[in-house]
């Protein structure tokens, strides 16, 4: 009692202050042991004194953001229980523009605008004091000037802010007096103050080729002056002929008539007799330079026409241009990489030619090829990370120069594990581990082993680690651990009901089931996300027609919205077809999907025989495979979102799509029937027939009667 009471006049000296503790804590009498201590200075000291002298529930804690979580100090807290941060994230209409933007800054009347408000308001306060300085130096010639007359003018020759900055530099040069002074955008204000009779004492116009005054009179009017972007010619200067150096090139020539007649073969200009351009250079044909260009003409190497490059010294088309560039880094001599010159000579010769042509491509493949990096994947790892070195690697497995390591990204990530627990303290630390050994790494080595899409299925693994991580660490902040976790720690946490958050529940009920966590404490429900809105049926027919019609769309694009939209396929299972799910049984094309098989259509039975067909032309898609849907990587099938992203780009949106089927198929169709054709489980088929209002209850007596 000596202690507390020492703590409480050590916080409160004063009366007033033991007063407002004392009227504090009768209105929360909970906020030594749960909090904010911050609301009050005398509280708030009260709380760390306590802490210090060895309470164990007791410790200075600042407010929560409602937005993020975080705990900030009272004074930095804004209105609505947000921090000053979330607060200045937070969208808001402009008193300035009127537009939902960040706020930025304060003007001068203590608004607070957006970004682009701020910085318009100081480029116009910049051009205004710009604007005044080039007027004060042009009074300062001209003392019987109207200012507003100059500032006008000023204002039509300057357009921007840029271009006031210039001129105002260009003034600061003036005592230097450089040859051809004043430059360009200089001269256009004096001609511009002169022609308008603003102002006539001003410095003289200079040519900046011959120095000399640009016409008889330093102050005329523009007509014997040409003045463009930084450069003032007289009139004499600007009708030099480029090719003799006479002054007597008409306006509109490029030389002049005398030059033009002396040229053996003079350059006529009209309309190409191809494109139908006018005011050409035409040659002996008629046509154009591009025109010209676009004839075939035949390859130095195969005599075949076409549209030829350079390579060496010859004129040669793009095969055999990509054959030569080939044969300089992969001599068909048999070596360690002679599996990948075949798959690079019959991909898209002008895209490949471009990937060689990088030099880290070609130094990394002459490098393999002469044994100066070891064919492996360890000598690979050691190389710079980055995509060009995966690619190489997936071609080198493809080719089957480099053998397959399908677990090398599972056990990269585990050799990264103690890196990121090292946050945590030994117990946690220990308990992570253990579930990461026993439930997480071992479902991701058998889907690699498997030769399953691993790029979501890690990225998920890692985003779960990562939010256990945050939730033992907000715990450790305040003093437990995972085995004295509390029912309002696990509340808290999840009182945030974002699918983020919801990550570490089924870690947590790992932890409950081995006793790492007190088996008293009760989990909320999984997360619910928002249902998927069904696409309106005259939609999703309207789709299927054109799928059916437009022969425009990839054949790989048309059949994959088709099992989507027609046969409520999700995204996942149609990358993972194979030529093994298609059957051709006499004029028949039969596709299982699940136990029993289905009968495709026209046009889309013609299309399916045509798959795989790929979407590109590079090296990786010069592999052989039974993916239906191949993918960027040989041997590898498309991933379902970038599936997804290619539906998209047609204007059809795969969940509301599929679900717009399963509600129409489940009214027309009995559940066991949907369940065995669609691959659906038995569940699925009934929840989704109970949704759509289907009653099959008296389905099997019907059938036997």
């Amino acid at each position: 009692m000596d202690v507390i009471n020492a703590a409480v006049r050590t916080a409160a000296p004063l009366k007033r202050h033991a007063s407002m503790l004392a009227a504090y804590l009768a209105e929360h009498p909970d906020a030594l042991s749960n909090g904010p201590t911050s609301d009050i200075a005398p509280l708030h000291r009260l709380a760390g004194l306590l802490a210090e002298a060895g309470a164990r529930r007791i410790a200075p804690r600042h407010p929560v953001c409602a937005r993020c979580g975080r705990h900030e100090r009272r004074h930095k807290r804004a209105d609505g229980g947000t921090c000053a941060n979330c607060r200045s994230q937070e969208k808001r209409p402009c008193p300035a523009c009127g537009k939902v933007r960040r706020p930025y800054a304060l003007d001068a009347d203590g608004r607070t605008l957006c970004q682009m408000c701020i910085r318009g308001r100081r480029r116009q306060s910049e051009a205004a004091e710009l604007t005044d300085r080039i007027a004060d130096w042009v009074l300062a010639r001209n003392p019987d000037t109207d200012r507003a007359a100059i500032i006008a003018v000023i204002d039509a020759v300057a357009p921007n802010l840029e271009y006031l900055r210039r001129v105002a530099a260009e003034l600061g040069q003036e005592k230097r007096q450089p040859p051809g002074w004043p430059p360009g955008a200089t001269a256009n204000l004096i001609a511009a103050l002169v022609s308008t009779g603003a102002a006539a004492n001003v410095p003289a116009l200079i040519c900046h080729d011959c120095l000399q005054h640009a016409g008889p009179n330093p102050h005329i009017s523009l007509n014997p002056v040409t003045i463009s972007p930084g450069v003032v010619r007289c009139d004499a200067c600007t009708r030099n002929c480029p090719a003799c150096g006479r002054s007597s090139r008409l306006p509109g020539e490029n030389i002049c008539g005398r030059c033009r007649t002396d040229r053996a073969r003079p350059r006529v200009r009209g309309t190409c007799a191809g494109c139908g351009t006018c005011d050409q250079r035409l040659g002996d044909a008629g046509t154009c330079r591009r025109c010209r260009s676009l004839v075939l003409k035949s390859c130095d190497d195969c005599g075949e026409p076409a549209h030829r490059t350079r390579s060496d010294d010859a004129w040669v088309c793009q095969r055999c241009a990509l054959r030569r560039d080939v044969d300089k880094l992969l001599p068909d001599d048999g070596g360690p990489l002679a599996a990948l010159r075949e798959p690079i000579l019959a991909a898209k010769p002008k895209t490949t030619r471009m990937w060689l042509a990088f030099p880290h491509v070609a130094e990394r493949i002459s490098a393999l090829r002469d044994g100066q990096i070891a064919l492996t994947h360890t000598a690979l790892d050691q190389l710079p990370a980055g995509r060009d070195v995966e690619h190489l690697r997936h071609l080198l497995v493809g080719a089957g120069a480099l053998p397959p390591d399908p677990l090398r990204r599972v056990n990269d990530w585990a050799a990264q594990l103690p890196q990121i627990l090292v946050v945590l303290d030994q117990a946690d630390s220990r308990t992570v581990r253990s579930w990461l050994n026993w439930k997480v790494l071992p479902r991701l080595r058998r889907r690699a082993e498997a030769g399953q899409h691993m790029g979501s299925s890690l990225g998920n693994a890692r985003q779960d680690l990562r939010e256990v991580v945050a939730f033992l660490s907000g715990l450790a902040a305040t003093g437990r651990s995972l085995a004295t976790c509390r029912q309002d720690d696990l509340d808290n946490w999840f009182g945030e009901r974002t699918a983020q958050r919801y990550r570490i529940r089924p870690f947590l009920s790992w932890a409950k089931r081995r006793r790492h966590l007190p088996r008293t404490l009760s989990m909320p429900p999984k997360y619910r996300g928002t249902p998927t809105t069904p696409t309106d049926p005259e939609s999703r027919w309207t789709t299927a027609r054109r799928l059916v019609d437009d022969d425009s769309i990839h054949p790989a694009d048309r059949i994959a919205a088709a099992l989507v939209v027609l046969y409520a396929q999700p995204l996942a299972r149609v990358t993972a077809l194979t030529l093994d799910h298609i059957r051709k049984d006499g004029q028949a094309i039969m596709l299982r999907l699940g136990k029993d098989e289905l009968e495709l259509p026209e046009p889309f039975a013609s299309l399916i025989v045509q798959l795989p067909c790929p979407l590109r032309d590079g090296p990786s898609m010069q592999f052989p495979g039974r993916w239906l849907f191949p993918g960027a990587r040989p041997g590898r099938p498309m991933g379902p979102i970038p599936l997804a992203n290619r539906l998209v780009a047609l204007d059809i949106q795969p969940r509301p799509m599929r679900a717009s089927a399963l509600r129409q198929l489940s009214t027309e169709l009995p559940p066991a029937i949907v369940a065995s054709v669609l691959g659906l489980r038995p569940s699925t088929a009934v929840r989704w027939a109970g949704e759509a209002g289907g009653n099959w209850t008296n389905y099997v007596s019907d059938r036997q009667s």
